[in-house]
């Protein structure tokens, strides 16, 4: 038998689930591959590789521990800030490799994503066409091909982990299976907060597709509830009849995740804190000018136009507000770039600015007209 015949036979009877990952790993790494080319960039790129001294240092136990305590970009993700050492311990400051780790990243959580819900609902191909959407999708290009958005991909590697760790503790349920997806989601927070909102996602894997709430778990797009023969994952069995009916039955998973809520509420007060330590976040009361202000307080930032113009040394050409609302993050960025003495960068700031009174202007107008009908119909 020649060798070309040995290797059709192979390919042909090769798993479905091997067929799905290499399709998967070929295409993402045709449309990524070209990142290790790429270079840094001079937005955020500076704040957390290039121009950090504790990031450039690499591993120690003084950046450790800085990455531990340190809230610098008014942010706590101090497993992220590990990650661009282990890159620059490994890679010395070549970009390439930089990009090339969120790379592998990005492939690996694809193939998570598959497994898991290959896992959860016994579905093959939908399973890989919900792994191919999320690997090809367009807006996670920015994530894959920005140092900076390093905490994406990691914390999305973990969020999955935490949704695999928690399949196999429904599958065999033990305080040892149960410690594994609460350490993945701590990791995970650690990466980037976003993950805040994941035990609500668990609450919802509950009713599907894992089946928690008394009935079995159904396979993608299936409503039958009665147990398959063509679904091999034990978690759809393992709903039981609780005293006090449904309703208690949903208490008891509530209460189950309690653990991980503790976490979340953790992670809030700690971004919270960190962002009001920067002054990315200011919590004011809106005083004179603002309609509707009564009774009103507006997390977010205020600056004066003036101040603002003053600053740059240029003028607005929008109408002159006595006061404008930037968003909390965006507040923050405008301030730096308007205090950096860059005449790009204010230029930057400006336009945002101007949007910004511009939109207030509007949203004022609106609330005056409303007024006005109101006070007519009175």
């Amino acid at each position: 038998m020649s060798g070309s015949s040995v290797d059709k036979k192979i390919i042909l009877n090769a798993r479905p689930e091997v067929m799905v990952c290499l399709f998967l790993v070929i295409v993402t790494l045709a449309v990524y591959w070209q990142v290790r080319n790429h270079s840094f960039l001079n937005f955020d790129d500076g704040l957390y590789v290039t121009d950090n001294y504790h990031v450039r240092a690499g591993l120690s136990l003084e950046s450790v521990k800085w990455a531990l305590t340190e809230t610098e970009a008014a942010n706590w993700h101090p497993l992220t800030r590990l990650s661009h050492m282990l890159d620059v311990q490994l890679f010395g400051m070549n970009a390439g490799a930089h990009h090339m780790t969120s790379m592998f990243f990005h492939l690996a959580n694809a193939l998570l994503l598959f497994f898991v819900f290959k896992r959860m609902t016994g579905c093959l191909w939908q399973s890989g066409l919900v792994a191919a959407l999320f690997a090809f999708h367009p807006l996670h290009v920015e994530s894959v091909a920005w140092v900076s958005e390093r905490k994406d991909v990691l914390s999305t590697f973990f969020w999955l982990l935490t949704m695999g760790g928690y399949v196999l503790y429904v599958e065999r349920p033990g305080k040892i299976r149960f410690f594994i997806p609460l350490l993945f989601f701590a990791l995970g927070l650690m990466a980037k907060p976003m993950l805040v909102t994941l035990p609500f996602v668990l609450l919802l894997m509950d009713y599907w597709p894992l089946g928690r709430l008394g009935g079995a778990m159904m396979p993608f797009g299936s409503t039958d509830v009665s147990n398959r023969s063509d679904n091999p994952h034990p978690a759809s069995r393992i709903a039981q009849p609780v005293a006090g009916g449904q309703r208690a039955l949903i208490l008891r998973l509530v209460i189950e995740k309690i653990p991980f809520f503790a976490l979340s509420a953790a992670s809030c007060w700690m971004t919270i804190h960190a962002q009001q330590g920067k002054g990315a976040v200011v919590v004011r009361k809106i005083s004179g000018g603002c309609p509707g202000r009564k009774r009103c307080g507006i997390l977010c930032k205020i600056y004066r136009q003036d101040d603002l113009a003053r600053k740059s040394g240029r003028l607005l050409s929008a109408p002159r507000h006595r006061f404008m609302v930037v968003g909390p993050y965006s507040g923050s960025i405008a301030r730096r770039y308007i205090d950096s003495g860059n005449q790009n960068h204010q230029a930057i700031a400006l336009v945002y600015c101007r949007m910004a009174v511009v939109s207030w202007n509007a949203g004022a107008g609106n609330r005056s007209s409303a007024s006005r009908r109101a006070g007519h119909g009175r």
